[in-house]
Formats: structure tokens, C-alpha cells, sequence
């Protein structure tokens, strides 16, 4: 008698029982995609646990760093200006990020920042420049002068490493929330991708069948297929030396092929042919 296909052993199940396979194959893809849900539900789990075990207490660290690193500053119309005056560029330089911040309270307006500047961010009085992606800056100007009358901010605005530190608490809660929805959104709609694009593999397999499957079956072992990437994938998220191993594309469609050929041309028999949605 055949198991009952369970979705809660099944990323266990997937990585040795062939049997398993025979059961999603005749099922639909109501079945597969409850499961990608379910491994969503067990990446939001795993992906919280790393998000406040790991990233928020070297992100909570650095952020005590730079509240002893940052001069304090007011921000006026006008522009900015630092309270203890410095006669040279101050740049702020993390132990192991490198340099990140200059300050260069006496740039002028028409001075350009050197294009070969290592800095995340260049400050002036007038001027905030990040650097972007591409390696330019993109400038953003903070004098003030787009203020409008009605909706102006308070004429002087301190900041310092007290403000940015109570800044980033009340801000820390609501960037957790949104990486959390980002993520988990994220991995679902990749992995419903992933599993149309690995299913075009799962066709050729299935076009090797003596009795075909339909579509929708293909699609459906397909997902269970995707088991061992997804094991991968968490164990390279919580064991960090994993994180090194080349693992990719490549060793993905290397698994998908070997899994689906598992999944799809050793459970050719007539009792798979379903009409099952």
C-alpha cells in the first residue's frame, strides 16, 4: 500500500524515496503548491532566526561604532555645519568596512568630488553625495532651499550619535517586518519560477515515458524535486563555512536533473496516469 503523501516530511522524504515521487505524480498542482508554501513557512522560520541571531546583532554593533565615530552636527537652511569646526576632510573609517564617511566642511560649491574617493557617503555643506552601484555619486542637495513655508522642519535639526542611535531603535522594528514580507515574498516567487523553468527538463523526461503525464503532474513532481536545492540552500544560510561551497546554477540543475529523472522516468507506470487536479 502506498504512503500517504505528506507535505510536512516531504523535504526529508524527497532526498530518498522514490515512492514519494509516484505519489505526486498523481497529484495536482494544488499539492505541489502547498508545498512551495510550506517551505516558504520553514524559510521565514529559518530566515527570522538568522535575521536576529546574526544580522541584527552585527547591524545593532555597528551602528553603536558609528555613534561614537559621528561628529555632531546641526542641519540649518543653509545647509550643515559640524559644531567643533574641521580644518581638514574628517573621514570615518570602520576596522574592517574601510573608509566610509568624509566630512569636508570647506568644499565649496563647485568642487567635485574625485571620482577615485573609496567613500560610501561624501558630505559637505551643501552637499550629500552617495555613491552608487556604478561607482559615480549621486548628489543630493541639503541646504534646504525646496523647504516649503508651510511644512518646514524646526530651524536647527542636531544631529548626532544620541539621535542616530534612537533613530535606529525606533526604525529597527519596521526594517524587520519589511525584510521579513521582502524576503519571504521573495523566495516564494522565485521558487514558483524556478519551478515552471526546472519544469521544462521534467517535459523532456516526461516525453521519455512510456505513459505521459499530464502537465500539471509534470509541474507538481517538479516542486517535490526541488527538495535537495532547498536543503542546500538552508544549510549554506546557517552554517557559514557551507556558505563558501560552490554549489550555484550549475550544481542546481545538476541535482534537478538527476532528481527529476528520479521523479519522472523510474516511476513510469501505468498506475501514475490520474485524473487527480
Amino acid at each position: 500500500m502506498d504512503k500517504k503523501l505528506n507535505i510536512f516530511t516531504a523535504p526529508f522524504r524527497a532526498l530518498y524515496d522514490i515512492e514519494l515521487y509516484r505519489q505526486a505524480a498523481q497529484e495536482g498542482f494544488v499539492r505541489g503548491f502547498l508545498y512551495l508554501l510550506y517551505l516558504t513557512g520553514i524559510w521565514a522560520v529559518i530566515f527570522f532566526f538568522v535575521l536576529t541571531t546574526r544580522l541584527m546583532p552585527e547591524t545593532d554593533e555597528f551602528v553603536n561604532w558609528l555613534e561614537r565615530e559621528i561628529p555632531p552636527m546641526t542641519w540649518a537652511q543653509g545647509g550643515l555645519t559640524v559644531d567643533t569646526p574641521l580644518e581638514a576632510p574628517y573621514t570615518i573609517v570602520h576596522p574592517e568596512f574601510g573608509p566610509l564617511i568624509t566630512f569636508d566642511m570647506q568644499a565649496l560649491e563647485t568642487d567635485v568630488i574625485d571620482p577615485t574617493s573609496n567613500v560610501f557617503v561624501y558630505v559637505t555643506k551643501t552637499k550629500l553625495m552617495v555613491r552608487e552601484a556604478t561607482g559615480g555619486f549621486r548628489m543630493y542637495d541639503i541646504t534646504g532651499r525646496t523647504w516649503k513655508t508651510e511644512n518646514q522642519p524646526p530651524e536647527r535639526i542636531k544631529i548626532d550619535g544620541d539621535i542616530l542611535n534612537r533613530f535606529y531603535g525606533t526604525a529597527k522594528p519596521l526594517a524587520m517586518i519589511l525584510l521579513m514580507f521582502f524576503f519571504v515574498i521573495a523566495f516564494l516567487v522565485t521558487k514558483l519560477l524556478a519551478a515552471l523553468i526546472y519544469s521544462l527538463l521534467g517535459l523532456f523526461y516526461n516525453s521519455r515515458r512510456q505513459n505521459k503525464l499530464r502537465y500539471t503532474q509534470v509541474l507538481n513532481v517538479t516542486t517535490f524535486a526541488m527538495s535537495f536545492i532547498f536543503v542546500i540552500q538552508i544549510l549554506q544560510l546557517l552554517v557559514a563555512f557551507l556558505a563558501r561551497v560552490p554549489f550555484g546554477l550549475l550544481g542546481a540543475w545538476i541535482a534537478m536533473g538527476i532528481y527529476l529523472y528520479i521523479g519522472l522516468r523510474k516511476t513510469d507506470d501505468p498506475i501514475i496516469i490520474s485524473e487527480s487536479l
